[in-house]
């Protein structure tokens, strides 16, 4: 979800081309055309320009939502993010790349990243799950990941465990967070939304027979 629309991303198989939707309103949406033939499994907005990570793990970008192109990007990432004028991936191997603009990345070490490393640190400490998606809003750092791992953190360097009663069933891991209506939604490619006021106690409720695997909201509605 951008200022000034949304984008939905999405495809079927590795095989098979992805589907790029943007729209307005949150009710008319339009297809638009893709640079490359590969499908998608994330979008992040940040700073007037929406970046698409394909099933490959690298990325397209889009100032307008409606032109999207190809990036320099090499290098397969798990998971992109947006934080504090630039976008940053990881990969499995522990490579950290950056980007301002969606289009030029260049790798950088966690070092340069203020505090990156010692938080990194002390979230292992407390949680042994692997980290899928985080989010900072309201004076609150969260990050979740595998088996409904859910830690905390008011400081970013200071993390605690938060107990998460459906981790039973969160087997594939958290995808998407977002921060909206005084409180955090969060989705983990089931039929479930859940949510938190606090990042402490989470409740849930069924949406959808389809796995969902991100979520928006548009100042209207959750998407």
């Amino acid at each position: 979800v951008g200022e000034n629309g949304i984008v939905a991303v999405g495809g079927y198989f590795i095989d098979k081309v992805g589907l790029i939707y943007s729209s307005i309103n949150g009710d008319n949406w339009v297809k638009r055309t893709q640079p490359d033939t590969k499908s998608y499994k994330q979008i992040v907005y940040g700073n007037g320009i929406f970046v698409a990570k394909n099933i490959s793990g690298t990325c397209i970008y889009s100032k307008d939502m409606t032109n999207w192109f190809n990036s320099s990007l090499s290098l397969a990432l798990g998971s992109y993010t947006y934080f504090k004028g630039a976008f940053y991936g990881k990969n499995n191997y522990g490579s950290h790349m950056q980007s301002s603009n969606g289009r030029d990345w260049k790798a950088v070490r966690t070092s340069s990243i203020r505090g990156w490393h010692k938080k990194t640190k002390v979230i292992k400490d407390v949680v042994h799950n692997n980290l899928t998606t985080g989010i900072y809003a309201n004076g609150i750092y969260l990050a979740l990941g595998e088996s409904g791992a859910v830690v905390r953190s008011t400081d970013g360097v200071n993390w605690k465990r938060q107990y998460n009663k459906y981790s039973y069933s969160i087997l594939t891991g958290f995808k998407n967070i977002i921060y909206a209506n005084n409180k955090f939604y969060a989705v983990a490619a089931d039929s479930y939304l859940y949510s938190s006021p606090s990042g402490i106690s989470w409740s849930r409720e069924y949406i959808a027979s389809e796995n969902i695997y991100s979520i928006g909201y548009n100042d209207k509605n959750l998407i």
